[in-house]
């Protein structure tokens, strides 16, 4: 009320009762805008001069613009030299943010086995003004290609090379710094110390040093790679002497379980007539490594092939290991001689979850247990078991149910009346698409994804879930009004033989996050489907 334009941006705010951060002013307490916050810094403690200023592109409009204005002001000429904007980093193709669990720190990349520098590399394969897409996939690209970088350097015999003034070096030190002086572009200048590496009319050693002087910009810290490369933790160190004595006694089968275990770890051995070497690389880079999938299109859809089981049940895992096999083992306790494929899709577990089912399930070969290197949210794992299945029927279970009893021969009976796409324990009713309460049925609006099953036919007609559903809530509303939007009714299957114990995945969330993660796939919903009345008037 106090600006002078409506358009203007504050410089000054005033303090609510009980605000702590306040400060007295001519206009009474209050507290600097959060633009005027940037120039007073900015100004204090670096100058009248910035030669670069950074941020994000979210930053151009207000907040930049308005800190050059309030800047110059105050100073009366040009403050910041260049302004650098980069663009979004995007997780799995989509915002970054805990709440759409996609978010990971340094510390997340460690603990799965990469190299933090890996991640630097990645970076440096996309320009700074277009948007990074983070996936595992692309990371793992990432770490090859800086551990290729690495084996160039680790033998130090650069060191003693003069860089070049003059000759084909010379020329790709001019080409590498032609286009760091193009708008930092650095996945040219990355692309060009490829290219010089595989230039073998230079001399390896000089291709080497040249690297290590580019490196100088890329930041990989090669040049302290030869010396740690080889440090080695004792312990680590004390296995390769054993593995040495085993060789030379000539017991290869300890030795290969040596080297196995070693590699495991991150260990790279080289054999020698005088002894082995022994590098560090990264645990990632193991050979040996269960094959993974970072999305639900790296599995093949197999819906066009023929049935070959009257069920396919489907079950998401992370960090929930005891409550999947709970289930699991309760749907085959109770499958009454029925041919049942079973999917458990497994990502991002911090415990003991994947070894647990791996233990439990590598002799099941009715069991398809899909490990994927990261959590891929509920509907991308629901999506996976949905391509894969070859059961007449599709049951999507969550793992807090039990089934005490054949819970097969109900669902049989409803899915008999062919205009019926999709039954389940429990239905929902609304009146507004908003508002939704249990409905006892037959006929319902929407079945809830705690046990839901859905012909394969029908999967093949409706399509895949919604993948931007990475929180389970609410997607069981999409899903369901998508099936009847093909034409298909939704009917509850009463009186089903279900146990239902708590959620691990709900009950180990904070309440706020709950809130904020069922809020967004709500809004989903309901934007895709509150102008349909037909499918809830």
């Amino acid at each position: 009320p106090l600006k002078r334009n409506p358009q203007d941006f504050t410089l000054w705010k005033a303090a609510e009762p009980g605000r702590e951060m306040k400060w007295d002013s001519p206009w009474g307490e209050g507290f600097p805008g959060w633009h005027i916050e940037c120039s007073a810094m900015s100004l204090h403690y670096i100058g009248e001069h910035v030669d670069i200023h950074t941020g994000g592109v979210d930053n151009i409009f207000p907040h930049h613009e308005d800190e050059m204005a309030q800047s110059e002001a105050a100073v009366g000429h040009r403050v910041v030299g260049h302004w650098v904007h980069g663009q979004h980093l995007l997780a799995d193709g989509a915002k970054m943010a805990k709440s759409a669990a996609n978010d990971y720190t340094i510390r997340d990349l460690e603990e799965r086995g990469y190299d933090p520098l890996a991640f630097r590399y990645l970076c440096l394969t996309v320009h700074y003004r277009s948007r990074l897409n983070f996936t595992f996939r692309a990371l793992g690209g990432a770490q090859r290609g800086l551990s290729h970088l690495r084996r160039h350097v680790e033998d130090g015999a650069w060191r003693d090379v003069e860089l070049p003034r003059e000759g084909p070096g010379a020329r790709w030190i001019e080409e590498f710094t032609r286009w760091i002086c193009d708008d930092l572009a650095l996945p040219r200048a990355l692309a060009v110390v490829w290219s010089m590496l595989h230039d073998e009319s230079i001399p390896h050693p000089l291709r080497s040093r040249i690297l290590v002087h580019c490196d100088q910009v890329l930041g990989l810290d090669l040049a302290s790679w030869p010396e740690k490369s080889r440090d080695l933790p004792p312990e680590v160190q004390e296995k390769v002497r054993i593995r040495h004595e085993e060789r030379r006694r000539k017991n290869f089968t300890a030795a290969d379980s040596l080297r196995m275990e070693l590699e495991r770890q991150g260990v790279e051995l080289r054999d020698h007539a005088q002894g082995t070497l022994a590098l560090r690389r990264s645990r990632a880079e193991w050979k040996g490594a269960p094959r993974e999938i970072s999305s639900s299109g790296d599995v093949p859809n197999l819906l066009e092939e023929e049935e070959r089981y009257d069920f396919t049940v489907s079950l998401v895992a992370c960090d929930n290991g005891h409550e999947v096999l709970r289930c699991y083992e309760a749907l085959k306790a109770h499958g009454g001689g029925r041919r049942i494929q079973t999917i458990i899709v497994e990502g991002g577990s911090r415990d003991a979850t994947r070894r647990l089912l791996q233990k439990a399930t590598c002799y099941d070969p009715d069991c398809l247990l899909v490990l994927a290197d990261h959590r891929l949210g509920e509907a991308a794992s629901r999506n996976v078991a949905l391509r894969q299945a070859l059961g007449r029927i599709v049951l999507l279970v969550d793992p807090c149910v039990e089934p005490v009893g054949d819970i097969f021969s109900p669902v049989e009976r409803v899915l008999e009346d062919r205009e019926v796409g999709v039954t389940g324990a429990m239905g929902l009713l609304t009146k507004d698409c908003q508002n939704f309460e249990e409905g006892e049925g037959p006929e319902v609006h929407a079945i809830t994804i705690y046990f839901m099953a859905i012909p394969r036919d029908v999967v093949r007609k409706a399509g895949f879930m919604d993948e931007r559903f990475r929180f389970y809530r609410h997607l069981d509303l999409d899903y369901s009004f998508r099936i009847r939007h093909s034409g298909y009714k939704a009917v509850v299957a009463g009186g089903l033989p279900l146990k239902l114990h708590p959620s691990s995945l709900w009950e180990n969330m904070d309440p706020e996050e709950r809130e904020r993660r069922s809020r967004a796939n709500f809004y989903i919903f309901y934007r895709k489907w509150h102008h349909h009345t037909e499918l809830f008037a």
